[in-house]
């Protein structure tokens, strides 16, 4: 499963702007009466499993291609240099594969989504 990380910035339409404008005009699974993944204007990075059997890189290609306003990077992640058997399409979600989430994480810090532990409890540097 490809996991795509959106990277804002200040005059960036993000997904979660478009969803909460799509969430409030279409009922989702009934109808989709807009195109909103035109009007993305945010970074993606996305990473994929070279292994993924679903995700694969002209599928990834295909549905990227739906946003042609947002900058994309596509992360390949190859199984044996990250010291694991496969990942496939859901199995960078497993404990077992714990060498993948540093290079998520540090998209998500890179772009200032997530904050560190500390932050996150309200302690102080020092």
């Amino acid at each position: 499963m490809p996991i795509a990380v959106p990277q804002r910035n200040q005059s960036d339409r993000c997904l979660t702007d478009v969803g909460r404008e799509c969430s409030d005009r279409v009922d989702f699974g009934v109808s989709v009466e807009h195109d909103y993944y035109k009007k993305l204007t945010c970074s993606i990075t996305l990473f994929s499993a070279d292994d993924d059997p679903l995700a694969t890189k002209d599928n990834i290609s295909d549905w990227l291609r739906l946003m042609p306003f947002a900058n994309k990077e596509i992360v390949p992640l190859n199984p044996l240099e990250l010291d694991c058997d496969s990942i496939g399409h859901i199995n960078m979600f497993r404990t077992s594969r714990g060498k993948v989430w540093p290079l998520i994480l540090g998209a998500l810090k890179k772009e200032g989504e997530v904050k560190s532990d500390s932050d996150s409890r309200g302690e102080e540097d020092g």
